[in-house]
């Protein structure tokens, strides 16, 4: 498919995730330094990427009890990292990851010809990660705007399915075209938190007259839901992050490091 530009936009927070601490999920690590999912996961993916070209970092302020050392992390953050170009970006604490993706798109414009969407506690674990969203985005032919790892279609959006994994590719001009018919940005809801800024990015796009996709066929993921537990899409959780012989694009962090404790200790090590 030749040379590819991709913005690799990741939507970081240093507080509380979902509001409060679930007794389901791992904080430990998090909690004793909140730079830790950030660093994990910059580390580990640009391990694993091909053709990114720049990675944004979107981090709302968090003025209730953002810990000074990861506003010092961000302050010191180097302006590339292996050859890749790194802009880190500030903004108010709206619209959750959505806003954060909107914020990028809104600041950085259409230079690159892609932009993946992710946040920071969830890392793609398939090597060539963004290789195999762009070839899915690009097999999908011209009228799909968006391709994300898992979109919801149960009774509430059987006629107009949303994103529910966020990792996602989109074409820049997509992006562009979905802006000009949203009042000039990608729409996503205007509070704190809710689920819904996932239907507002979702209809963005239908908006605009296109489809949005998702990768169950071939792949599957596991993300955290709100209530803290841990869900896999596209078949139930594989062996060795495999189902069926879908390879898995994404999991949360602690899933990864408790499934590499697991194979170590049979190992014996």
């Amino acid at each position: 498919m030749g040379n590819k530009s991709v913005n690799y936009v990741i939507a970081a927070w240093s507080g509380l995730r979902r509001g409060k601490p679930r007794p389901t999920r791992n904080y430990k690590k998090y909690f004793e330094d909140r730079t830790y999912f950030l660093r994990f996961h910059l580390d580990f993916a640009l391990k694993k990427q091909k053709n990114i070209s720049h990675v944004t970092i979107v981090a709302p302020f968090n003025s209730e009890e953002e810990p000074k050392e990861f506003a010092r992390y961000l302050a010191d953050m180097p302006a590339e990292i292996n050859g890749i170009e790194v802009t880190v970006l500030r903004r108010e604490n709206v619209g959750v990851s959505f806003g954060s993706f909107s914020f990028a798109f809104e600041k950085l414009g259409a230079e690159w010809d892609y932009y993946i969407f992710n946040e920071d506690d969830h890392i793609p674990i398939a090597k060539d990660f963004d290789e195999k969203l762009i070839t899915a985005l690009e097999d999908a032919g011209p009228q799909c705007g968006c391709m994300c790892t898992w979109l919801r279609r149960d009774k509430h959006y059987k006629k107009n399915p949303v994103i529910g994994h966020l990792f996602s590719v989109a074409k820049s001009s997509v992006l562009s075209n979905v802006a000009k018919v949203n009042e000039g940005k990608l729409p996503y809801k205007l509070d704190v938190y809710s689920g819904l800024s996932a239907d507002e990015f979702s209809h963005g796009f239908t908006k605009a007259r296109y489809k949005i996709s998702d990768m169950t066929d071939k792949y599957c993921a596991a993300y955290v839901k709100g209530d803290g537990r841990i869900w896999w899409v596209g078949g139930d959780r594989p062996s060795e992050y495999k189902v069926k012989g879908k390879e898995a694009l994404i999991v949360p962090i602690e899933m990864w490091e408790n499934h590499n404790r697991e194979q170590r200790e049979k190992a014996g090590m």
